[in-house]
Formats: structure tokens, sequence, C-alpha cells
């Protein structure tokens, strides 16, 4: 059979119009030495005669309401209506031989939304840099730690078919399709009073680890995995530094012999055990070899994506939820190593 699901992404943004005054019309074939990963990718634009809103499913996204009521100042309650925030849109069918139909398969549409958006992104990515657009967006993936979920920043749809005979195919608890308002959110965190005076007081910008914690926190939910390695790796690394730099109890010369590469010694090794040991007779390595561990882990991956600019082979065969419980676990670590070395004596 032949499946078909598609794809409709609302924009609050005009997309830049062709000069031939035609809709953009896209057919890409992916994977197409794979058999077995093969599959047809179909984007178009919105005709300027076109219905903004698309089909059935499009109207009844249209009319949706959503109050955005902080939690701790319910008098600040906002109202979102899709309607009064989306002026574009960009289709993404997407198509492909299976064996036998999908059913209620959370997996599935998850794998099949993440493609969605990534054609959908390089298309406008591309139309961005040559119609000279810097208001053209991609379409993000989000990360929830909390939900362990994934969300998508704009409104969209979604429907699938057996585009053989048109049959609606049940994937989601007996229904073929799905309706999101996007990623909105009225809360921001909160702040210590104490902490803010502590960071500001200590100096014009703050703490250059945390600030790389948050930098990877930030890349975690935006689905920026590399980056996300990148920054919980750096902010271990600065910590370290930071705390051999400061500490009275060693020379530098031996602080340097400590930490300098050496045979079979990895960073974790070097900077979590042979440091703090020498300078506080602690080692992260004994006081929690999880954390220790997984700095390790961290610190290797980071080496890996440096080399060869992406994820290590090992992730990259993982699924997607996996993968980002695997990082979230690795900055985790990395925030309780930072905090660990930090409160040493010096």
């Amino acid at each position: 059979m032949r499946v078909q699901v598609v794809y409709n992404f609302y924009l609050d943004y005009r997309l830049p119009r062709l000069d031939t005054g035609k809709p953009l019309w896209l057919t890409l074939n992916v994977n197409v030495d794979d058999p077995t990963k093969r599959y047809d990718a179909f984007v178009r634009t919105r005709g300027d005669e076109d219905e903004l809103f698309y089909a059935e499913i499009g109207a009844s996204l249209a009319s949706g309401v959503l109050p955005l009521q902080p939690v701790d100042r319910p008098e600040e309650a906002l109202v979102y209506r899709v309607r009064d925030r989306v002026v574009d849109r960009l289709l993404v069918a997407l198509e492909w031989d299976a064996d036998t139909a999908p059913v209620d398969d959370p997996s599935c549409a998850e794998l099949w939304r993440a493609r969605a958006v990534d054609m959908a992104s390089g298309v406008l990515k591309h139309l961005r840099v040559v119609a000279r657009s810097p208001r053209v967006q991609i379409i993000q993936r989000r990360w929830h730690p909390s939900t362990q979920k994934f969300t998508i920043s704009h409104p969209h749809t979604e429907e699938w078919f057996n585009k053989d005979d048109g049959e609606r195919l049940p994937i989601f608890d007996g229904n073929n399709s799905a309706l999101a308002f996007g990623l909105l959110s009225p809360e921001s965190g909160v702040a210590r009073w104490d902490d803010l005076q502590a960071s500001i007081g200590a100096s014009p910008e703050p703490a250059l680890h945390l600030s790389l914690l948050v930098d990877a926190e930030e890349a975690l939910a935006s689905v920026r995995l590399r980056e996300a390695v990148l920054s919980a790796a750096s902010a271990c690394e600065v910590s370290a530094k930071h705390y051999g730099a400061t500490q009275t109890k060693i020379s530098k010369t031996q602080f340097e012999r400590l930490t300098a590469p050496r045979q079979g010694a990895k960073f974790a090794d070097r900077y979590y055990e042979d440091l703090p040991y020498a300078v506080a007779g602690q080692s992260l390595r004994t006081v929690d070899v999880h954390v220790f561990d997984e700095v390790a882990a961290l610190y290797y991956e980071r080496n890996a994506i440096m080399h060869g600019g992406q994820l290590s082979d090992g992730l990259r065969g993982k699924p997607d939820r996996e993968v980002h419980l695997i990082v979230e676990s690795w900055l985790s670590s990395a925030r309780r190593a930072a905090e660990w070395i930090e409160a040493l004596p010096r």
C-alpha cells in the first residue's frame, strides 16, 4: 500500500513569492538507493487564491482559542487565537510504500513528523537565503524534559491516508488526523533573589560555566544535540580549569602536569579525579561514580563531534527519544559535576 501523510505548517509571516507568479511546488525523492528507507516528499507554498486554513481540519485549527494563565499571576491571563496570528501556510506531503497500514502507532507518527519538519525547514532555509528575507524562520521541534515529548514551534495539522483508495488511516487512537497550536508558554522560570544578587555582585557577566549549561539546556530543548553536547562538555571543562586556576594548594606547574593529556587518562580522569584529589583529597569518581562516568561519556561524545562534525555512530543509530534522554542525563551530570568541583576547598 502507498501511505500518504499531509502536513500543513501555519506561519506568522508571509512567505516570499516566486517571480513566476506561481506557488512553489517541489518533488523530492529521498533515500532513493535504499528501498527500505525510500520515500517521496512534496512541498508546496500557498497560492494567493488558496484558502489560508487547509480543509476541514484547518478550519478546526483556525477556531482554536488557548488561554495562557501564569500559575502565580492568574490576573495576567492571555488569550491566544490561532486565526489572529497566522498569515501563511506551507504544505508538506510524504509518501512511501508499506506492507501494512500503521494503526495507533505514536512512534511512527513521531518519526514521520520529524521528517516533515526537516523537509519544511530545509526548503525554508533556502527560500530565506535566495529571497534575502531574514523574516523567514525555520520550523523547530522542541524537546520537553518534564514530559519527555517533542512539540513543534508552529501551529500545524497532519492527516494520514492510504493513497491507493483514499481510506483514512487511524494512527491516532482511531483517528487519522491531529492538530496542535504550536509551542506556547507564559512561564519563564523563577530566580532566587539571593542567587541573583550573588551573580550580579560577582562579575559583570554571569559565571561562564553556568551560562554554558543554560545554553546546553536551550540546545537540547530545540533539538540541537551537537550544540547541547558541546556546551555541556565545555561547562565541565571551564569549571574544572577555573578551579585549577584559583586553588592555592598546588603550583601552576603541578596543575599543568596533572591535567596534561597522557596515555590512558581521559578528561574526567585528569580534571575530576587527579586534580581535585591533589588539591582537596577528593575525587568525583569516589563521591559519585555515575556522574563521573557520564562526564567521561559526555566528553568522549564532544571529541567525536569536534573531529567528525556530527554525533558519534553510537548515538546516531538510536531512536530520537532515546538519544535525547541520554544527552539530558549527561547535561544533568555535567551540572552536578560543575557544582561539585566549584564547592571544593581551594
